[in-house]
């Protein structure tokens, strides 16, 4: 029995925790999200030494470069004075065109892994750039669809328009009782009271009129 009822809770958390994981889209966009970020942040920071290395490297391919071209007209200019110099110019000048060669390959090989890690950290932000902006999207349909969900909700309560209309009448009823109902409704009130008694005041005169005529006419 209380083997049963370890596999039982433990089989009920799984579910809670399974879930947990299906319902919490958001948390899980953001947590993959700021992941990717974290790494396209290494990366770039990585991208920028590796860039550095090329330019200190192609600094000192041009350096090598100079020093070859000075040791050549250096042994030139000591060819007719002084052999032995001269002849140690041109190995000096020979040894850096065997560096020259091999700043060549590594140039080359850098510039290609330079171009492939560009690539990969340009895939990278591409693939983040478009993360962020369909989770945007999705809490933007998110949001929509629980206001909409929520304006039908108010349509199913049934009588709302009832509820709303009885609490119209309770407040206008209040108002009229506080003397603070709607300046416009109170005017027109006041005229067509002062309209109804000019009109009472009109047919009573005609009355009167018609009493006076009819004693004369006796």
């Amino acid at each position: 029995m209380n083997r049963l009822r370890h596999w039982s809770a433990s089989l009920v958390s799984r579910v809670d925790w399974m879930v947990g994981m299906v319902e919490n889209h958001e948390a899980l966009a953001e947590s993959a999200i700021r992941d990717l970020g974290r790494h396209a942040a290494r990366a770039k920071v990585q991208m920028g030494r590796v860039r550095s290395d090329g330019q200190r490297l192609r600094q000192r391919f041009a350096d090598e470069r100079d020093a070859q071209t000075a040791w050549r007209a250096r042994a030139k200019r000591l060819a007719t004075t002084d052999e032995a110099r001269a002849l140690e110019c041109v190995r000096r000048a020979k040894a850096s065109e065997r560096r020259i060669l091999d700043f060549e390959e590594r140039i080359a090989e850098h510039e290609r892994i330079e171009h492939q890690l560009g690539k990969d950290l340009a895939r990278v932000e591409e693939k983040l750039a478009k993360m962020k902006a369909q989770r945007n999207l999705m809490r933007t349909r998110e949001s929509r669809a629980e206001a909409l969900n929520a304006v039908g909700e108010c349509h199913e309560v049934a009588g709302l328009d009832d509820v709303f209309e009885r609490w119209d009448t309770r407040i206008t009823e209040r108002e009229l009782v506080a003397g603070c109902g709607d300046e416009g409704d109170a005017l027109d009130f006041e005229l067509t009271e002062q309209e109804a008694e000019e009109d009472l005041r009109d047919e009573l005169s005609r009355l009167v009129a018609e009493d006076v005529g009819t004693s004369t006419s006796s």
